[in-house]
């Protein structure tokens, strides 16, 4: 089991969150009546910003929980997290 050190998640942090930014650009805001290099710094401003809230959540986390918890899952635990994110829209009790 690899442990997420501090480095590896900012890492991964920055590269959902930077995906996540310049992607949401295009269709979400207007930045055609300013320079190409203004949008960018704004974007990577922001990706920047995604990162530490990152690395504050996971801080948070660790002293609710304990490290232990910002471990990889074993074959068990992505098992449970697939059912998890896949069940919910094809079982929902509440309609049923």
């Amino acid at each position: 089991m690899r442990t997420l050190t501090t480095g590896r998640l900012l890492l991964w942090g920055l590269a959902l969150n930077a995906a996540w930014e310049w992607l949401q650009c295009t269709f979400l805001y207007d930045m055609s009546g300013s320079a190409v290099w203004k949008g960018a710094v704004w974007m990577s401003a922001a990706t920047v910003a995604d990162g530490f809230i990152v690395l504050a959540v996971a801080g948070i986390a660790t002293l609710l929980s304990g490290k232990r918890r910002l471990d990889a899952p074993d074959a068990k635990g992505w098992a449970a997290l697939l059912g998890v994110v896949v069940l919910p829209p094809k079982f929902d009790p509440v309609s049923s």
